[in-house]
């Protein structure tokens, strides 16, 4: 999920309707993502202009209760809120 959404943005393909679907599939994935998948989820996200409240607010959450990220971890998701 979290690789095809950055091909998406990094390609700049816009089949709204697949971003979409990969972007709800993250949702119910957000927790299990390690923390470079959710910095990519985050980074294509932004890159591709889709707020997503409940994406942002579990990463939040995550971010708060410690954990581990790396340097690029932490500067693609500050970049992406």
């Amino acid at each position: 999920v979290a690789n095809m959404l950055w091909a998406f943005a990094r390609l700049e393909v816009g089949d709204d309707a697949a971003i979409h679907a990969l972007v709800d599939l993250a949702r119910r994935r957000t927790e299990e993502f390690p923390p470079q998948e959710l910095a990519n989820v985050l980074w294509a996200l932004a890159t591709l202009e889709i707020y997503d409240q409940p994406i942002l607010g579990a990463t939040e959450l995550r971010m708060a209760s410690g954990t581990e990220l790396s340097a690029q971890d932490v500067a693609n998701t500050l970049w992406a809120f």
